[in-house]
């Protein structure tokens, strides 16, 4: 299909590379089922495992320096949606890697402007409907 809107998770590709990080450590880390997973995730984040995720995906040689810049875009973007702490040193990371992504510019804007905004330890909306949630907001 696509794109279904141009913010930063909405495409397949996106939710391609989101199911390859929720693979990564057998924890998802977006389409929780309930609030405890939620709050699982933010723990197994903020407890090392978005070093540990953002390491990996650096040397990734299996995707390009594009598709690894992307991955970890949406890894910091779905640490943010739980809440999860980030370093410094990542948010200058993602606000580089941002700016050069093959993405629409409202999705690079819109993060941008969260990488400026947030709070670390407060979940971040990112305002970013999924496939159904944009056909019912298209439909009225």
């Amino acid at each position: 299909m696509g794109y279904w809107g141009f913010k930063i998770f909405q495409s397949d590709h996106a939710y391609d590379l989101i199911e390859e990080i929720n693979a990564d450590p057998g924890l998802k880390l977006y389409f929780f089922d309930d609030e405890a997973a939620e709050v699982a995730a933010k723990d197994a984040l903020n407890n090392g495992l978005l070093g540990r995720l953002v390491a990996k995906y650096e040397f990734d040689l299996e995707k390009s320096c594009s598709g690894r810049d992307h991955k970890i875009v949406l890894l910091t973007a779905l640490a943010m949606e739980t809440g999860a702490i980030l370093s410094d040193n990542l948010r200058a990371k993602v606000k580089s890697m941002n700016q050069k992504l093959g993405v629409p510019d409202v999705a690079r804007e819109q993060m941008r402007v969260a990488i400026e905004e947030y709070v670390s330890g407060q979940p971040y909306n990112s305002d970013s409907p999924g496939l159904h949630e944009q056909m019912v907001l298209n439909t009225g």
